[in-house]
């Protein structure tokens, strides 16, 4: 019996990442690129496909100096503001400049936006860093 599920959980593993369209390893870092749209505050989602968020990558002429998260369960359900034991889950940022993101607040968010802290005047491009955990 033992026998067979070692087999079965073997052949998932190396399953399912193909059959998902992308393998994710433990400690791989994937960058994709999220749009915060002009006169926006909010950015299109991301789908994290079982990764974390570990840093976003601001544009030169960013706007806000601060950016916080909102989070669902479905890509169509309500997007609601994520908290941690602080209160609202908020970094400070400033353009062109990179700002490392602690992975564990991440852990089971599946569908996320980034907000803004101001409205942005033009598109703007963030490059997040997804990390398998």
């Amino acid at each position: 019996m033992k026998k067979k599920i070692f087999i079965l959980g073997a052949i998932l593993v190396m399953i399912l990442p193909k059959a998902l369209g992308q393998v994710i390893s433990v400690g791989q870092v994937v960058y994709t690129g999220v749009t915060i749209a002009n006169g926006a505050t909010a950015s299109a989602v991301v789908t994290t496909k079982g990764m974390q968020l570990v840093g976003c990558q601001m544009p030169p002429a960013f706007t806000g100096t601060s950016i916080s998260f909102v989070a669902a369960t479905t890509l169509t359900a309500a997007y609601q503001p994520m908290h941690n034991t602080s209160g609202l889950l908020s970094y400070s940022v400033a353009a062109n400049r990179y700002v490392n993101i602690s992975p564990t607040e991440f852990a089971g968010v599946q569908f996320f936006k980034i907000v803004s802290g101001s409205t942005e005047g033009a598109a703007r491009l963030l490059i997040c860093s997804m990390k398998g955990m």
